[in-house]
């Protein structure tokens, strides 16, 4: 992709990052936060040994810059990981891996960084392409507007090597979360093949459309959130990843104090979301003049690596999963920010309604539905477009 695609590096493209980091406030509720001692003492339980001495050993290390691709996403300073990384490790030279280990990659497992450095250290770059129509050329807007264009965030290398290790730490325990807390929804976010996985089971729910009457038929009602990973706000993923609510969820259903479902498994990268979410950060953009921009993030995180997918998913899944709860007629599917609701018509909509027109998700995580991207799916090529407005009417 990188190769292939033409940078975009208008104005329009300043613009549209602009509108991409929409800005939240860090100043946070920290009644239910971890404490510095609760920290330390869950730091040595086997489970910390086991992140600390064996996921993030300097042999696993050597392990991820020697198997990442050439052409994998660069870090700030454009270099890539297979090729100026992988030869540090290279030689027989102990005390100076583990002098990599201590001051590269741990200070991100544990949030250890000076004050002060946090955001840049929270912080990328931002690269943009132009985005292909189906034939691969640029895609032009409206009345001859400049092209459209995709973005992408870049952060650090050392960052993206202590997330990919505590996904594969993590990985197991986290997607036993995300399939089995609530019966009716099933989330593929952060796991191989997701999406691949997400559409299969979509496709095996609709199978038996043909079974169901004409009047209230079988559908699948798509959902997609916009702009997630970047507008999500800040607090109610600290909350989620603190186990206990700082204010009233769910349209009052919750209050201050109760308890939040989460993977515990997570509880031992508290420090790794406190220094990347825990302050404002500063990602940075080279427009076609040379000039750096400065854009501050004080919203959701940056799309770039598992673990950040990991965190997208995991403090949303409670809020769609209580509305799966109230509609158990309806079965519920989602790959990050994609939401699928198979069930008749009849159900399906009202359960759309309550994520969608109650603001359910909007008042939770501050976050909006794309509504242009709603889309209501009729399995079955006997099924007319006529019938399915007869269908929607009803």
């Amino acid at each position: 992709m990188c190769s292939d695609l033409t940078p975009s590096l208008g104005s329009y493209t300043l613009a549209k990052l602009q509108a991409q980091n929409p800005q939240g406030h860090v100043n946070f509720d920290k009644t239910f936060w971890p404490s510095t001692a609760d920290m330390d003492a869950l730091r040595q339980k086997d489970d910390w040994r086991q992140v600390a001495e064996e996921h993030s050993s300097v042999d696993n290390l050597r392990k991820y810059f020697a198997r990442s691709p050439p052409l994998s996403a660069q870090d700030p300073d454009g270099w890539r990981p297979h090729e100026h990384f992988a030869f540090l490790f290279s030689e027989e030279e102990e005390e100076f891996h583990n002098l990599i280990r201590k001051h590269m990659v741990m200070p991100y497992v544990i949030g250890d960084f000076f004050p002060g450095h946090s955001e840049k250290v929270a912080g990328g770059k931002y690269f943009a392409l132009v985005k292909p129509n189906a034939n691969g050329a640029p895609i032009p807007n409206a009345r001859g507007a400049p092209v459209d264009a995709n973005v992408r965030g870049i952060v650090s290398t050392w960052r993206r090597c202590s997330a990919s290790r505590a996904v594969a730490e993590s990985n197991l325990a986290v997607a036993n979360y995300l399939l089995g807390q609530y019966g009716n929804f099933l989330q593929f976010a952060g796991q191989k093949d997701g999406a691949t996985r997400c559409a299969q089971i979509v496709k095996l729910l609709l199978a038996n459309h043909v079974y169901y009457n004409v009047s209230d038929p079988l559908v699948a009602v798509q959902l997609e959130a916009s702009n997630t990973f970047c507008s999500v706000s800040r607090q109610p993923q600290f909350d989620v990843s603190s186990g206990k609510a700082s204010g009233p969820y769910d349209d009052g259903r919750l209050q201050v104090g109760d308890e939040l479902p989460r993977p515990r498994t997570l509880d031992k990268y508290w420090g790794y979301f406190l220094s990347m979410q825990g302050n404002a950060s500063t990602m940075r953009f080279n427009d076609s003049q040379g000039v750096t921009h400065h854009l501050p993030c004080s919203k959701g995180g940056q799309q770039g690596h598992g673990l950040e997918t990991i965190h997208s998913a995991v403090p949303v899944h409670p809020s769609i999963g209580r509305v799966c709860e109230r509609h158990l007629g309806c079965k519920v599917v989602g790959i990050c920010d994609d939401i699928f609701i198979i069930a008749r018509l009849s159900k399906a909509l009202p359960c759309a309604a309550e994520m969608n027109l109650k603001k359910i998700l909007k008042a939770d995580l501050n976050m909006d539905l794309n509504v242009p991207k709603f889309n209501v799916f009729f399995p079955g090529t006997s099924f007319s477009l006529d019938t399915a407005r007869c269908a929607l009417e009803l």
